[in-house]
């Protein structure tokens, strides 16, 4: 249902247009032509210093404020203030008695020239109520856009109610509204890295920025549990807000207005959330919210290695070129798994990484030969400059190799959070663990058991 408008509204309307249009005339006949006049100049002039003003402002100022001007005989600061506290959806939509004045700017002209009539034919009555009819046309609420970067989704839009947003795709020309752009289509947002938006919506009165601090706080906690779903590159780049009704964009938004900067880098495939990927993906945001406690606690040497890797293997989404993605990806393995021993480095962290990731023997032997020649071509990259990505690498990796590692650390990360969560909380003891598994089958088993993140997902949604 529309809003409602308090009684006095349109009356009241009517008085604020018909000083707008006195203000004009009498700004056209006192100062130069070219002159910004208006119901929203003035009440700028009036709330601003002297001293914040050039001599000509300071002269209308002086003008606005004394007993010849309109403004003031017809007590428009007053009737502004008064309509604001009386009507809670103006109040909502325009704010400061500014905006309620430059509302009144915006939106007048049209109305009274879809009268037909001239201000002197009783246009103002008749423009007050079309005003209204714009104005009330729906409930204000302000709506957050926050883009993920490379995100495409079969369902459309996707809700996700355990954090309260859901996720919308914008179409080409819907991109330069968000935006604030004038043209047809975007020349800041390349279609191409995507067009998938978390969408919060809210009617609070809290202040533009602090709102979107904390839709951006809610979007990067989707994003992470995004990057830990299943691996693919995903991220967060830029946002903005959008209001209703359509009218309070007018008002409240001035030119180009987001945060943060569109990332212009394209990746060879899309993150694609499947209609198939949606049961599970709901398991997974509610397992986050049973878990959260345990997440944001860092204490116990597991759990700082899980939390100190999760910042690389999260940061590499970010990189833009391949050899800096793999010395992410390489460091958290480190953090995992290494001996602390360079001379042991190379084999231990493969051998473990192998013994926790691999369900079989032989596809132990196959991530253990993979991390060790991973492992090769960072050192080549790090200590001989040798970028493993080049045409003329001795020691090649692909964009495949490094999927490959990439869904290794996340699978690694999760796994050993299960294990923290079941209670190992010493990270050295967990080395051990996985040494001695090398040795003992029955041991192995039941490790990779306790750390199946599917199998833990019942006990921890009854938790």
């Amino acid at each position: 249902m529309p809003p409602s408008p308090h009684p006095t509204t349109r009356q009241t309307i009517q008085k604020l247009i018909e000083a707008h249009y006195a203000i004009e005339r009498e700004l056209s006949q006192h100062f130069q032509p070219g002159v910004i006049r208006g119901l929203a100049f003035a009440v700028y002039l009036e709330n601003a210093r002297p001293e914040d003003l050039d001599s000509l402002q300071v002269s209308l100022r002086a003008y606005f404020l004394s007993s010849n001007s309109s403004f003031k005989t017809k007590n428009v600061r007053r009737i502004l203030d008064e309509l604001l506290t009386a009507d809670s959806h103006l109040a909502a939509c325009c704010q400061t008695s500014w905006g309620l004045a430059r509302a009144v700017e915006v939106l007048s002209p049209a109305a009274i020239e879809a009268t037909g009539l001239s201000t002197y034919e009783g246009a103002f009555e008749i423009a007050a109520g079309r005003m209204l009819d714009i104005m009330f046309a729906t409930e204000y609420q302000r709506e957050i856009y926050i883009h993920i970067y490379n995100l495409e989704t079969e369902t459309v839009p996707l809700s996700l109610p355990m954090f309260g947003a859901e996720v919308v795709r914008l179409s080409e020309t819907d991109l330069p509204r968000l935006i604030g752009e004038t043209t047809f289509t975007s020349a800041l947002h390349d279609p191409r890295t995507g067009t998938c938006f978390t969408k919060l919506v809210d009617r609070e009165t809290l202040e533009d920025n602090l709102m979107f601090q904390k839709c951006w706080q809610v979007t990067h906690t989707i994003v992470q549990l995004l990057r830990y779903f299943k691996y693919g590159i995903v991220d967060m780049d830029y946002g903005g807000i959008y209001y209703m009704p359509v009218w309070v964009n007018e008002i409240r938004r001035f030119g180009i207005r987001i945060w943060g900067i569109p990332r212009k880098d394209m990746q060879s495939t899309y993150y694609l959330l499947a209609n198939a990927d949606l049961s599970r993906l709901e398991s997974y945001g509610l397992a986050y919210q049973k878990l959260k406690p345990l997440i944001e606690n860092v204490s116990g040497s597991l759990r700082q290695a899980t939390s100190f890797a999760g910042n690389y293997f999260e940061g590499h989404n970010a990189r833009t070129k391949p050899e800096e993605k793999l010395i992410d990806l390489v460091i958290a393995l480190e953090v995992l798994f290494s001996p602390g021993r360079e001379g042991e480095m190379r084999f231990r962290i493969a051998q473990r990484a192998a013994l926790l990731l691999g369900t079989t023997a032989d596809e132990r032997i196959s991530i253990r030969e993979f991390l060790m020649r991973i492992y090769d071509a960072r050192s080549g990259l790090v200590h001989a400059g040798e970028n493993p990505f080049s045409s003329t690498a001795k020691k090649k990796l692909t964009s495949e190799d490094l999927a490959r590692l990439g869904d290794y650390v996340r699978q690694a990360i999760l796994r050993l959070f299960i294990l923290h969560w079941r209670g190992e909380r010493d990270k050295n003891k967990m080395q051990v663990l996985l040494d001695r598994c090398a040795l003992d089958q029955s041991l192995l088993i039941g490790l990779l058991s306790s750390a199946d993140i599917d199998s833990a997902l019942p006990s921890i949604l009854s938790s």
